[in-house]
């Protein structure tokens, strides 16, 4: 097996022989030749993914796993792979509580009880409060997930596929470097509040009260049977059963939920009236079942499929159509740059240009008016902003909300002074803002790496249209698909990749998620439309965790930090990051004034988080600043426009990556013009592949930095499969070069 396994590598190193320069004719026999190969290889990869245990992270996998064990042996077995944590409500559901090997008493109990109905017992969840000693007790089994041996994977990993650098993915310990670094400013952090006489102090939530909110489950095989209990998070429980306050059958309620909810808001300008309006209905769901899943967000322009450049796409555009997660939504409202709002069928009918007449004639005789004896004041019907809304709801319905913007044509300074004016940025401005995918992914729990290599290795699988395309262009044959049929949409790898280091966390520190946590990444356009630049984003929108004990509050402020800096690595970035100021830090005290020395939007959003209680350190020269919570030690850069991010730009010289399906269809024809060559749009083709499996935010990483940016080793095994289907060494052609 080992040989069969070890040809797919043998391919992707020895596919395409011809030297760079050298032009490409039709060679039929070594075509249908190298799709056999590839078609073989994909066998392989699949093969590889074969070699994972599936139960380990799949639900269906597991129940199947332990169909015939008894109701005993499979309460034992989520008692003896399954940690407990405190929090309230249901957060990961079952197949989020089996990934992170960890839940509190009612994620277990829904856990267990998916695998008892998949063996065919009846089963109800059952609702209780502990005595304060059994919560106690419960409290202090609160740990870390069980660790999980990967050794046999890794000698398996290591037979298939020696080229690959496994220890990177197997490595046990965080990054040596980022942890010393993060130990050195979390002590700078830590010095500076204790000086400025800002104490960090574990005043956090009850969690004594939360082990108290209990949950166990009753099971029996028929309707003749009698119910027996099990109690996965507590078996010292049985037999002192609380008394039961409620039983679920068929669901868990909204009340008892952590749900996620997503909107997209504009603000419209007529006269001097701001109006605030959804464009597509408020998705809401239950934060388990959105657990890995891309919630990806664009606007479309009326213009998408038009050949031309891009000038010419937003000059001609008469609007935008919102685009979530892959389509339309239904009741979506698509919105031109006057702020009319139509039904994507309305906006495209001829009687829609009516409507927007009527709109500019309204704005001239409100501008007239406005600007009468003198010059006019400027537009009087505008759409001024964008926004995205994450929302945070708590069991029992209390909300977080997290805004985003995607423009804002007032701009902070005037929206202080209470100005109505358009002078904060231009139409075109605001246009290019509005081109922008952003992908937003949530995480209950934690991401295990069989978990990642599983997902990575299918969005490998995904890539095969994409790389049969590259084939064809090798050797000149028309190929079977079109670009757009043969690019992988939303990949999760980029967020999950993330998320595992970020979960590496400073080396011995117990702690975990109690809420949600939010990553976004965010890709669009810069600048102007002539000389636009692509800017990647990564956007930390929630990182709280909880921890235990009395260094709790510093262990989290380390992890932030340790966070914030995995952020600037991964995309390289050297110029937005707040860690990479290193002034002198200026405390502010919470619900105190920001300082005057920031921009205006730095002080109103540094503002917003000292209302909130948070405290903040401000580098000296800095437009950004640390937020500390002093009650529980949640840290977190922050930059001026409000987001923990990394912040890196690419100029447009060759297609980078489609963001939308637009971009891809539009940016392709560019992206030969500066090199007509076939190794050009070979690049092209290599650039799309890499973004297809790694994602867009890290695969333009990747092709930005190179190997700067090939975390957990993906990356590596990704360029060589690149690199033998170009007959050339891909990694030698960023930066720079050809690519």
């Amino acid at each position: 097996m080992r040989k069969a396994l070890h040809r797919l590598t043998s391919f992707f190193l020895s596919v395409g022989l011809l030297t760079m320069g050298v032009p490409v004719r039709a060679q039929v026999d070594g075509y249908a030749d190298a799709r056999a190969e590839l078609s073989a290889g994909m066998a392989e990869v699949a093969g590889i993914r074969g070699l994972l245990d599936r139960a380990a992270f799949d639900l269906d996998e597991l129940a199947m796993e332990l169909f015939f064990e008894d109701a005993e042996g499979i309460a034992a077995w989520v008692t003896d792979n399954v940690a407990y944590q405190p929090y309230r409500g249901l957060l990961r559901g079952a197949q989020g509580t089996l990934r992170a090997r960890a839940g509190n008493a009612l994620d277990q109990a829904v856990l267990l009880a998916s695998l008892l109905g998949q063996a065919g017992y009846d089963v109800r969840v059952a609702l209780g409060t502990l005595d304060d000693a059994q919560a106690a007790e419960l409290l202090g089994t609160t740990a870390a997930a069980p660790a999980r041996d990967y050794g046999e994977l890794e000698a398996r990993l290591r037979a298939a596929l020696p080229s690959m650098d496994w220890d990177l993915f197997f490595a046990a310990q965080p990054d040596a470097d980022r942890s010393a670094e993060t130990a050195e400013l979390a002590g700078a952090l830590g010095a500076a509040l204790a000086d400025a006489g800002v104490q960090l102090a574990s005043a956090g939530p009850d969690l004594l009260a939360e082990a108290a909110e209990y949950a166990w489950v009753e099971y029996r095989l028929g309707d003749g049977e009698a119910w027996a209990a099990a109690h996965p998070a507590a078996p010292f429980v049985a037999g002192a059963e609380p008394e039961v306050a409620e039983r679920l059958e068929g669901g868990v309620p909204e009340a008892l939920q952590h749900r996620v909810r997503f909107e997209v808001l504009v603000e419209v300008l007529e006269g001097d009236e701001l109006t605030v309006r959804p464009v597509m209905p408020a998705w809401e769901r239950p934060a388990a079942n959105a657990d890995g899943v891309v919630i990806s967000y664009s606007n479309v322009p009326n213009t998408a499929a038009m050949e031309a450049d891009l000038p010419t796409v937003l000059a001609e555009s008469e609007f935008w159509v919102p685009t979530f997660m892959g389509g339309v939504p239904e009741g979506a409202q698509a919105f031109d740059m006057m702020g009319a709002l139509l039904t994507p069928e309305d906006a495209a009918n001829p009687m829609a240009g009516v409507v927007r007449n009527v709109r500019r004639g309204f704005s001239d005789a409100i501008g007239g008016l406005g600007g009468m004896g003198g010059e006019p004041t400027g537009e009087a019907v505008a759409l001024t902003a964008q926004w995205l809304v994450v929302t945070l709801v708590a069991p029992g319905g209390e909300e977080r909300e997290f805004r985003r913007t995607v423009f804002d044509r007032i701009g902070a300074e005037a929206r202080e002074a209470g100005a109505v004016t358009t002078a904060a940025m231009t139409r075109e401005e605001a246009e290019l803002r509005l081109l922008t995918e952003h992908r937003l992914m949530i995480f209950p729990g934690a991401t295990p790496r069989d978990f990642l290599l599983d997902e990575y290795l299918e969005q490998v699988l995904a890539s095969e249209p994409l790389l049969e395309r590259a084939l064809a262009l090798r050797y000149g044959v028309e190929p079977e698909r079109g670009l757009a049929e043969s690019l992988a949409q939303g990949s999760p790898v980029e967020h999950l990749l993330t998320m595992a280091l970020f979960d590496q966390g400073p080396a011995g520190q117990l702690s975990w998620r109690a809420e949600p946590g939010l990553l976004m990444f965010s890709d669009g356009l810069a600048g102007s439309v002539e000389e636009a630049r692509i800017v990647s984003r990564l956007d930390i929108v929630n990182n709280s965790r909880r921890t235990l004990g009395a260094g709790g509050p510093a262990s989290m402020l380390a992890q932030g930090v340790w966070e914030t800096l995995t952020e600037r690595d991964l995309l390289g970035d050297r110029r937005h990051n707040t860690a990479n100021f290193r002034g002198d830090l200026t405390v502010v005290e919470p619900f105190g004034a920001a300082p005057a020395g920031l921009s205006a939007e730095a002080r109103r959003n540094l503002q917003r988080d000292l209302d909130l209680g948070y405290a903040a350190l401000v580098p000296a020269g800095a437009d950004a600043w640390w937020r500390v919570d002093p009650t529980t030690g949640e840290t977190l850069g922050i930059t001026a426009d409000g987001r923990g991010q990394s912040l890196t730009e690419y100029t447009i010289m060759l297609y980078d990556n489609a963001f939308t399906l637009m971009f891809a269809m539009k940016s392709y024809n560019d992206c030969t013009k500066g090199n007509p060559s076939w190794e050009a749009e070979l690049c092209c083709l290599a650039k799309a592949h890499i973004s297809n499996i790694f994602g867009i935010g890290l695969g333009h990483a990747i092709g930005g930095f190179g190997f700067g940016g090939a975390v957990l080793g993906m990356a590596a095994l990704s360029f060589n499969i690149t690199s033998g289907l170009l007959g050339t060494n891909f990694a030698d052609l960023f930066p720079g070069g050809v690519c």
